[in-house]
Order: C-alpha cells, then sequence, then structure tokens
C-alpha cells in the first residue's frame, strides 16, 4: 500500500494526468506517514482531477482497514472499471481486495444486515459484542459466563485492533479504543503484532467478524468495535489480577494494563 506509482507507462502525459499524478503522490507520503486523513483528501483530489484507478485502489484499501467494506467495494468496482480501459495494470491489487469484499459485504445482499440491525436496536450494543466476540472466536457462552479468559488469538485481536486504529483512524473518533492505545506502549504493542499463535485462524475469524461489524452504520459499528475491545481487555485483566483489577485502587498495582506489559512502561 502507498508504494505503487500513478502511471505504469502507455498513458498520455496531459496536464490533468500530471496533476493527478502529483496529488496522488502527495497522498502516498501522508500516507506512508500514517496521516491517512491528508491522504485521503489528496487520493480524493487526484481522482477529481483525473479519473485513474490508483487514487481508489488506496482510498479503498482505507476504507477496508477502516471497517466500511461496503464503500470499499464501490471504490475498487469503478477502478476496476477504468482499469479496464488501460489494460487491466492494476488487477492484481483490485481482484483479491474484491474477493474478499464480496463474502464481507454479502450481508447487504442477502438480508442479514436488516436482520442484524434489527437484532441490534432490540438487544443493545453490549449484547451484539458479546455474540458476536463468542462466535467468531469459537467460546461458547456458558464457558465465557462461568470464567472470562481470552484465547490467545483474542489477545492478538484486541493489539491488532488497537494498531489498526493507531494508524488509520481519524484521532478521536475511536475514543474508548483510543485510551487503551495511550495505555499500551508502542514497543509492547509491536510485539504483539509478531506473535500471532495461528495466523491461518486468525484471518478466518478475522474475516467473519468483519461481516458482522461492517454491516453496522459507521458509529454502531465503532461502538460494538469499542465493547469488544472491552470485553477482551476485562477477561485479560481478570485473568493477571483477579477481580481486583477492577477495584479503584488497582491502578497503581496494575497501571491499567496486563501484567506481561509493565516491563515496557516507563514507570
Amino acid at each position: 500500500m502507498f508504494d505503487r506509482l500513478f502511471g505504469r507507462g502507455g498513458e498520455e502525459s496531459t496536464d490533468a494526468y500530471r496533476e493527478g499524478q502529483r496529488l496522488f503522490d502527495l497522498g502516498k507520503q501522508h500516507g506512508l506517514r500514517f496521516e491517512i486523513d491528508k491522504a485521503l483528501e489528496y487520493f480524493d483530489k487526484s481522482y477529481e482531477v483525473h479519473k485513474y484507478p490508483a487514487p481508489l485502489v488506496d482510498r479503498g484499501h482505507i476504507k477496508m482497514m477502516r471497517l466500511r467494506h461496503f464503500e470499499a467495494m464501490h471504490d475498487l468496482l469503478e477502478a476496476q472499471r477504468l482499469d479496464a480501459k488501460i489494460g487491466n495494470k492494476f488487477k492484481h491489487e483490485i481482484l483479491p481486495r474484491l474477493s474478499k469484499l464480496a463474502i464481507t459485504t454479502e450481508p447487504y445482499r442477502n438480508g442479514m444486515r436488516d436482520k442484524l440491525i434489527a437484532d441490534l436496536r432490540q438487544n443493545g450494543r453490549g449484547y451484539v459484542a458479546q455474540r458476536i466476540l463468542l462466535t467468531c472466536f469459537k467460546v461458547k457462552p456458558e464457558q465465557w459466563e462461568f470464567a472470562r479468559r481470552a484465547t490467545p488469538l483474542m489477545k492478538f485481536h484486541f493489539f491488532n485492533e488497537l494498531d489498526n486504529v493507531a494508524k488509520f483512524e481519524t484521532p478521536g473518533s475511536h475514543p474508548e479504543i483510543e485510551k487503551y492505545i495511550q495505555l499500551y506502549p508502542r514497543a509492547y504493542i509491536d510485539e504483539q503484532m509478531r506473535r500471532c499463535p495461528d495466523e491461518q485462524e486468525y484471518f478466518a475469524a478475522e474475516a467473519q467478524l468483519h461481516t458482522f461489524l461492517c454491516s453496522y452504520e459507521e458509529q454502531d459499528m465503532r461502538n460494538i468495535r469499542s465493547d469488544m475491545l472491552y470485553l477482551i481487555h476485562s477477561a485479560l485483566m481478570a485473568e493477571d489480577y483477579g477481580l481486583g483489577a477492577f477495584s479503584i485502587f488497582s491502578d497503581e498495582d496494575t497501571h491499567g494494563v496486563i501484567r506481561e506489559a509493565h516491563e515496557y512502561l516507563d514507570l
């Protein structure tokens, strides 16, 4: 991502093309620094000036990372249409993403999205967050109620989400998750990113989770996403410290993070 050239040979060198390339390059520079809102701004401008697939491909990828897969699919379908006119130069980037989006946006086509939204309205975000979490990570509800232990994949998901929100989301858009990002040192999050217990199993769980989350309106998705991370973190904290982790006097001992992260803290 953010490392492709605007043109790949053979395109006409019009003023519009050159300006589109200039704007796209600025977007790439911001993207490489994870200044994502600025990157999106320049990708939008680049596409407005010159209708070319590259800005849509990167814009679509950002929307995927922000769990707005239905909107991402529209960008990539338009990129595919434009790409066909220039010899399908971007097909190796477009097709794999469209294949994933065909799965995660299925609820928009089979009627499941309406049922999920109705269930949210009836039962509330906390209920929905727990149900999605347990379903995707294959934990039985009675097992969770008896002893809330986060599985290794849940733990990895927690820190993967912190990483994604820190890199791809607008600051202030996920305040509950950003509290965790402030608590956990960047070095510890990076270490967790290198320790996925089972990549294949995680990718399957994540795809199912995204299928659920991407079905909701944006603010509802953010709320459910935050609640899921709260459930995982609460389970991790309780496993390390017991119920005392939630005492008003516990911060002095726990510093708000799991025990394993203490050595990374600047105390």
